[in-house]
Parts: C-alpha cells; sequence; structure tokens
C-alpha cells in the first residue's frame, strides 16, 4: 500500500515513521498494521513522563494511514474525536 505509515509520539501526536525513526520501520509487518481513516482515534497505552496513562489521537492530517496494531484503534459514533483527544491531553 502506498500509504503513510504513522507512529504516535506523545509530545507531537502523529508523526511519519520516517521522520521519527529516519526510515520506515513496519517492514514486512506493514501487511498487519491498521487501516485508520480520517477522525478516526488511536490510543497509545505506553506510558511516558510525558502521559502517564498513554495518548489518544485523532486521524486529522491525512485520509488515510497505517497504524502499528499496538495501538488501540477505534471511532466514536455519536460523540466528538477530539473531546476525547483533548480528555487524554488534560490531568
Amino acid at each position: 500500500m502506498d500509504l503513510p505509515t504513522l507512529t504516535i509520539s506523545a509530545a507531537n501526536g502523529w508523526m511519519s515513521q520516517e521522520d521519527r525513526f529516519s526510515g520506515n520501520i513496519a517492514g514486512k509487518e506493514q501487511k498487519n498494521y491498521t487501516l485508520l481513516h480520517k477522525g478516526e482515534l488511536s490510543y497509545n497505552h505506553g506510558n511516558s513522563k510525558l502521559a502517564k496513562y498513554g495518548t489518544v489521537f485523532s486521524l486529522e492530517s491525512y485520509e488515510e494511514a497505517l497504524v502499528p496494531r499496538v495501538y488501540h484503534s477505534f471511532r466514536m459514533i455519536g460523540a466528538d474525536a477530539s473531546f476525547i483527544e483533548y480528555y487524554f491531553a488534560t490531568k
């Protein structure tokens, strides 16, 4: 697939793997990545100094992208995705 392959940065949100890791680290596993559509969210449960309980980001910069399956990806029905993103960004 000729789609952007993204990763989550707690400080910067969605980043291309090329920008974050100086190359696409997906390799052959890219076929197992999740196809995320604009407005859908992904939760990265890994904690960091910036996000003790993980982070949630909505895909807004692309119509579609591939993201690792370790993220819990979902769409909101009848709710605003930006609220969920804001909720996780606040303490």
